[in-house]
């Protein structure tokens, strides 16, 4: 997680030249775009080499100091993605009041409640309260598998090579599908909500990307084939009396009508258009990746094509935020200062990161080339080969993208609670503006400074430098430094998203009910992940409210009078326990 130069790393005042994979020479007569060597000249590379290697002539072609551009492009790129990953974690909190009473709303979109802890859907989520987010126990956890991971990878370039280690390309292939179908998804409803939203379109989001739950459910009568629910209000307009049709084809023809029982639903799957978006997006990125790695494929240049790193990286980067969370400030404060002591050790105590830097060509790094020796035109590059134009680069490991981010994206969920505590009761919506995010903005702007700063001390020492050095305490001062500026340490330091666990069935089920809004620093009681149902006779407890059109009517289905009975009767020993409490 340090930040380096490529092609020569300059650590530790040695110089250390990248190992490269063990492909043979491809002979000139054998030359394909796919098949290119650093002897091949430019117009013999692949269109997306060709732009990776020309690019930096058109980046640095501006009046500035180069050193400065550099900088500049790293810094951008990595805050860049520091706030997006941030946001990707924004979801509905405590504070908030449920979006969907608040439909008739133009702020209103269907990805509300998407992502959001506050509403249990399955049984795992009543089974795993808490364990997306981040403990004491889990950062020990986390660091020290880190630090097995990097040994690990140290032993095993010392002693095997580095083409032992294509199993981990592999790898990056495989989550590449799963992390920029996730990333690009959320992309996508961030995109087309604020699209429609600023062009007035009906349904915001949905507009572009419909939304569809795919149920599973086990069926023992229906014949193989197609099994759909009939609009049996259309069928009356086109023959008259449905049910009269019905009962003579049942009388003169034998025919039945077979209607699917909905009642038996095990699974549902929600799904929107976004994913027929994203994943083909994905499989073509991992595709890219593939074709562009020497260590998978027949690509015969020496390092991996840094615009497609960088891509894969950022994909990674994203998705990472939105799967490491804190609930709390504490507990993130613990997480960047053991990887500040992690980060520091094995930059300045040990070779391990040193080795592992140059040995594996994997994206886990962003990755930006120096200025080149010389700037040439387009026309000009075409006679020279890929060894004349590739240059040295600097790098930013993901580490230090993706730890940070955990701080910065708690205070962006802080400064949107905030805002929607002060103006309870106010139902949560995506489109809606909590104006400066104070905390967040503070944030994000020491990580940049960190950054910045951490380049210049590389560029001054000639050597790399553990970016976390510099970021954890710059960030940590800035929202301290806020925090008391505000009046508001004591507020910050309550701060939790943690669920309060459940102590028994004896507790007041009613209190802190989902609708409700909880005071900042409050955790959400048992009662909080269900809702009572304002068509529900019986007073039964449901997961999650039907709206006004659900088609799921059928779950006190008169086709199965026993569990009807039973669910009466429990609904009325709940009501009766409830009355008993109040009283």
């Amino acid at each position: 997680m340090a930040f380096r130069f490529q092609n020569f790393f300059l650590l530790g005042g040695r110089r250390v030249s990248r190992v490269a994979p063990n492909h043979p020479i491809t002979t000139m007569s054998q030359l394909h775009l796919s098949m290119a060597t650093v002897n091949s000249t430019f117009a013999e590379l692949s269109l997306a080499d060709r732009v990776a290697l020309y690019l930096p002539h058109v980046i640095y072609s501006s009046p500035l100091p180069p050193q400065f551009v550099a900088a500049a492009l790293t810094v951008v790129s990595a805050t860049a993605l520091v706030i997006a990953g941030s946001y990707a974690t924004v979801s509905q909190p405590k504070t908030a009041e449920d979006p969907c009473d608040d439909t008739e709303s133009p702020l209103w979109d269907v990805t509300d409640r998407d992502d959001c802890p506050l509403y249990f859907t399955c049984a795992d989520d009543i089974s795993g309260v808490d364990s997306d987010v981040l403990g004491a126990k889990s950062v020990a956890a986390l660091v020290v598998a880190a630090a097995a991971a990097l040994k690990a990878l140290d032993y095993v370039l010392r002693h095997f090579g580095v083409s032992v280690l294509r199993f981990l390309n592999y790898y990056v292939v495989a989550v590449t599908l799963f992390s920029g179908t996730v990333t690009l998804q959320w992309f996508l409803g961030v995109l087309s909500r604020n699209v429609a939203y600023a062009c007035g379109l009906p349904g915001n989001s949905s507009f572009f990307f419909g939304r569809l739950r795919l149920s599973v459910a086990r069926e023992d009568r229906l014949p193989l084939g197609m099994a759909e629910d009939m609009d049996e209000q259309k069928l009356d307009a086109e023959l008259g009396d449905f049910q009269a049709y019905e009962h003579w084809m049942r009388r003169h023809n034998g025919v039945r009508v077979l209607r699917p029982q909905q009642s038996h639903r095990t699974t549902s799957v929600v799904v929107d258009g976004r994913l027929a978006v994203a994943f083909p997006a994905a499989v073509a990125l991992s595709a890219l990746f593939y074709a562009h790695n020497a260590q998978l494929s027949s690509y015969g240049l020496p390092r991996l094509n840094w615009l497609i790193n960088n891509a894969v990286a950022g994909v990674l980067a994203v998705c990472g935020c939105r799967q490491i969370r804190a609930g709390t400030f504490r507990t993130a404060s613990l997480l960047l200062a053991a990887l500040f002591v992690y980060d520091v050790y094995f930059v300045f105590g040990s070779t391990a990161m040193e080795a592992v830097a140059a040995g594996v060509d994997a994206p886990l790094r962003l990755v930006f080339p120096q200025r080149p020796a010389a700037l040439l035109s387009w026309a000009q590059a075409q006679s020279c080969t890929f060894k004349d134009l590739d240059g040295p680069a600097t790098i930013l490991g993901l580490g230090d993208i993706v730890v940070p981010s955990v701080l910065s994206s708690l205070c962006l969920r802080y400064d949107i609670a905030q805002f929607y505590r002060q103006r309870a009761p106010l139902a949560f919506h995506r489109l809606r503006s909590v104006g400066t995010p104070v905390y967040f903005c503070a944030s994000v702007a020491a990580y940049a400074a960190a950054v910045g700063t951490t380049i210049a001390a590389s560029q001054w020492s000639r050597r790399g430098q553990p970016a976390l050095l510099y970021i954890v305490p710059m960030m940590g001062g800035a929202i301290l430094g806020t925090a008391w500026w505000r009046g508001e340490t004591e507020g910050l330091a309550a701060y939790s998203e943690e669920m309060v666990p459940y102590e028994g069935a004896t507790e007041d089920a009613t209190e802190g009910s989902a609708g409700g809004c909880l005071q900042d620093g409050a955790s959400v009681q048992a009662g909080t992940i269900y809702e009572f149902d304002d068509n529900e006779t019986d007073d039964t407890y449901v997961i999650e409210d039907d709206t006004a059109d659900d088609e799921d009517t059928d779950d006190n289905d008169t086709d199965n009078d026993t569990d009807t009975d039973d669910n009466t009767n429990l609904g009325l020993e709940i009501h009766t326990l409830l009355l008993d409490l109040m009283g």
